[in-house]
């Protein structure tokens, strides 16, 4: 072995010093020796009593490993395995139908179905050029044909669902917030509901349906809806209440995504533009 140049660091914890390090600078290795003596004095052993794995063979090990992780392993038998990423957590993608005249002037839009406007057609393609190449085990879609609509104009033919239609509005459908709050100075959907139309308790009810399905699902979920309900199914895949999709603004003909963060149900992304 080479010429040895200790380093030794003392450290005093009570009454006790502790010394750290004795390097040998020898190419072939590199020993570590802890030493532990009394306040009064302190003495160092032998390196020799501390052997380490010299540093080439210790590279050797680490340049293995990786081969290992990036060429495969091999199985019992002996054949060797292709290496795989571990699978990556469901994704729940979520699509705000494009435009139409009633969501561009903010007037309430719930079971009337009104067609998209030429700009909302163009959102919807844009999506579809967006998405392209992302495979999805279920795709679905509100029966409203604005949603609907987008769905086709994006490149997918979904599976229906009623429970995704929009927020039966009832007497407020057709007006915007600023004409409700004429008769209602504090209204808000979240609030209050729809008079003559869904309860808070009655969106929340089907679109918990919703995510149960979803969670049942193996694989990525694309789903086209509406900006209130949406929001709704938001806010119950994290768990919270419905009243809370009021955090989630939602712009028209945008992409959002639930998922995991390990097995924790989370927001991967929210109101995307796509431009």
């Amino acid at each position: 072995m080479g010429e040895v140049l200790a380093v030794v660091v003392a450290v005093a914890v009570g009454s006790v010093a502790v010394a750290v390090a004795v390097v040998d600078v020898d190419v072939t290795s590199v020993d570590v020796v802890p030493v532990v003596s009394s306040s009064d004095a302190f003495t160092v052993p032998p390196a020799a009593a501390y052997p380490v794995t010299p540093r080439s063979a210790a590279v050797a090990v680490v340049a293995r490993r990786r081969k290992r992780l990036t060429e495969g392993a091999f199985s019992r038998s002996g054949a060797r395995q292709p290496w795989q990423a571990p699978p990556m957590p469901q994704q729940i993608v979520l699509v705000r139908h494009g435009e139409t005249e009633w969501s561009r002037d903010l007037k309430h839009t719930g079971r009337t179905d009104v067609p998209l406007t030429e700009v909302g057609e163009a959102q919807a393609r844009a999506v579809g050029e967006a998405l392209r190449g992302r495979q999805f085990a279920l795709v679905l879609s509100s029966p409203l044909r604005r949603a609907l609509d987008t769905a086709r104009l994006a490149g997918f033919e979904p599976e229906l669902r009623e429970e995704l239609a929009e927020w039966d509005y009832g007497d407020f459908e057709g007006i915007t917030t600023v004409e409700i709050r004429q008769e209602i100075p504090d209204w808000t959907i979240w609030r209050y509901g729809a008079r003559g139309g869904e309860s808070v308790a009655e969106v929340e009810a089907r679109v918990d349906r919703v995510v149960e399905e979803l969670r049942r699902t193996d694989g990525d979920v694309l789903v086209f809806g509406h900006g209130h309900v949406l929001r709704v199914l938001a806010a119950r895949w994290v768990g919270l209440a419905v009243a809370d999709g009021r955090l989630f603004a939602l712009d028209s003909a945008t992409l959002s995504a639930l998922g995991y963060e390990r097995d924790e149900p989370v927001i991967r992304m929210w109101n995307a533009p796509l431009a």
